[in-house]
This record gives C-alpha cells, structure tokens and sequence, in this order.
C-alpha cells in the first residue's frame, strides 16, 4: 500500500488562505427581505442594497419593525422607535392633563 505523498505531486499554486469574506450577514439579510416583501411588496433594488450593506444591529432593528409596521417607510426610518418608544410612555404625573398639582 502506498502513502499519498508517493502517489500525489505538491501543487504548483501557492496557497493564499481563504478570500475575505464580503457579506457576513446574509442569511439576516435574507430574513429581512423576505420579510419585508411578504408584508409590503417588491423592493426597490435600491432598497435591496441598502439592507444588503446594512450592519446587523440594523438588520435586527428592521426585522423587529417589519413584524407590526403599518407600512415599509415606519420600518426604515431612523426615527421610528424614537416616536413609538415617546407613545408608549405615559406623561409623568404633574404633567397629565386636567390633572392639578
């Protein structure tokens, strides 16, 4: 029986490691777009590379919206979890109406 180094030749190509990756979070961005086409439509290709490039703490903040959001502006704003979070938050006590203090 013979060894692999008797029967193979070393390779000629000098190995270089592996290709930086490009895209780390495709299957978030999947999930996002999929999504997002199932509750509002087509997207624009425009919008397809901006949740393509999109970080993943964004691509989370989307898809969290994405589930409840009325439309895909709401979903992609910057402000949209600013407005929500201040509806949901009662006034403080000395500052609700017809009350006095």
């Amino acid at each position: 029986m013979k060894y692999p180094a008797e029967v193979y030749r070393p390779s000629a190509r000098v190995y270089a490691g592996l290709a930086e990756l490009e895209y780390p979070f495709h299957d978030r961005t999947i999930l996002v777009i999929c999504l997002l086409i199932e509750r509002f439509g087509a997207l624009a290709p425009s919008l397809r590379m901006r949740i393509q490039r999109a970080r993943l703490a964004t691509l989370e903040r989307w898809f969290k919206r994405a589930i409840a959001a009325p439309d895909l502006r709401s979903v992609l704003t910057r402000h949209a979890e600013a407005v929500r979070c201040s509806r949901a938050m009662p006034a403080p006590r000395n500052q609700r109406v017809g009350r006095r203090a």
